[in-house]
């Protein structure tokens, strides 16, 4: 017979063996001590919190607007994939310093031929314009919420240019800008011109990331353009007695435009850029041809010819540029083409004088920038 002492103990163990199995590794607790902390902690109903861990490069959007391929800073930046960065919008400004060289098709003034036996033969003589010095400036302001900025920049240029000629020994000049069958051959001939260039440009754009590195800006707007050209030619000797003739051509319009720019992050704020751009003009165009002989005493042709019409122009930019804080710093190369845009009446018949004829051309700029542009 096992006696009640045995029993009890045979209780104990057999209880203790049923805690260990049901709940292992709990420590046996003393007689009134409070119940442990359980060991999985319970079940919230909110939701987890996830951690970011977006590189950090990809949280940053840089540039700067208003041109050449370097957008406005700040606002929304919306990617080609559809994910979306909130960024405040900021105002945005730049300064620029160009140097061009504009070219005109139609300059000539003289065709200098090396024998005098009435048959044209020999160089013609053009007028060239200098490289000079404009400058562009803009303000703008990028609005956060959707990638849109708006812009405003100003354009001026101004240059001159001449050039001279005389005939050479037992040669003669045929000048190409008189009315023919009065001034028909010059001993010597000058030429002097000059340019005024002044662009007001208003735009709207939209800026999307198409990769970490590659940003695209698609804007539109509009230009108001005034273009002034002059040019005068003074002859002398045979048919001339210090003859001269002087033709202005003026431009006065408006119309849309459009465009795209590239930036292409490489490293530690260097980036290259490109944009391109056109549009339609259409405006006033005044010209004028006035000519003289006998030290102005003389009138052979006064003549203006004022339409109306249609100048399209198309520009392309390509650089260079490094960010540092809020400031870029740029540079590049840009060509800008306006089609007819300079229009000379011509006196063509010296039986029919009064028979007129438009000769239309193009203007060209082309040259380099340097930029500095400010974000705040």
């Amino acid at each position: 017979m096992v006696s009640g002492r045995w029993v009890s103990a045979l209780a104990v163990v057999v209880t203790g063996m049923g805690l260990a199995v049901g709940q292992p590794g709990l420590p046996v607790q003393p007689a009134g001590a409070k119940p442990p902390l359980p060991s999985v902690l319970p079940v919230s109903n909110s939701e987890p919190k996830m951690l970011d861990v977006t590189p950090p490069e990809l949280k940053e959007h840089g540039g700067h607007g208003g041109g050449h391929g370097e957008y406005p800073p700040g606002g929304h930046v919306k990617t080609l994939c559809n994910v979306e960065e909130e960024i405040p919008g900021q105002f945005f400004g730049f300064g620029e310093f160009l140097i061009w060289r504009p070219r005109l098709d139609s300059t000539d003034y003289a065709l200098v031929d090396p024998t005098n036996n009435l048959t044209p033969q020999g160089r013609v003589r053009n007028l060239k314009y200098d490289s000079n010095g404009g400058f562009r400036v803009g303000i703008g302001y990028r609005i956060p919420g959707q990638g849109w900025d708006v812009g405003f920049a100003y354009t001026y240029f101004r240059t001159n240019g001449s050039d001279s000629t005389a005939a050479p020994a037992g040669g003669v000049i045929y000048p190409t800008l008189t009315r023919p069958g009065v001034v028909d051959r010059v001993g010597t001939a000058a030429v002097s011109g000059g340019l005024d260039y002044n662009v007001f440009d208003l735009d709207i754009g939209r800026t999307w990331e198409a990769d970490p590195h590659l940003v695209l800006r698609t804007f539109g707007g509009i230009r108001w353009a005034r273009i002034n050209l002059d040019q005068t030619a003074t002859y002398d000797g045979i048919h001339a007695n210090n003859a001269s003739v002087r033709n202005s051509s003026d431009f006065t319009g408006t119309g849309p435009t459009a465009g795209l720019e590239a930036r292409w992050a490489i490293t530690h704020g260097l980036a290259m850029f490109g944009n391109v751009r056109g549009g339609l003009l259409y405006g006033e165009f005044g010209n004028a041809v006035r000519e003289t002989n006998g030290n102005g005493q003389v009138l052979n042709a006064d003549v203006s010819d004022d339409f109306t019409g249609l100048a399209p122009f198309a520009s392309i930019a390509l650089g260079g540029s490094y960010t540092w804080n809020t400031l870029t710093f740029s540079a590049g190369y840009e060509v800008t083409q306006y089609f007819n845009l300079s229009t000379r009446p011509v006196l063509v018949d010296d039986f029919a004088e009064g028979k007129v004829v438009r000769r239309r051309s193009d203007l060209n700029f082309d040259g380099v920038f340097f930029r500095v542009a400010l974000a705040y």
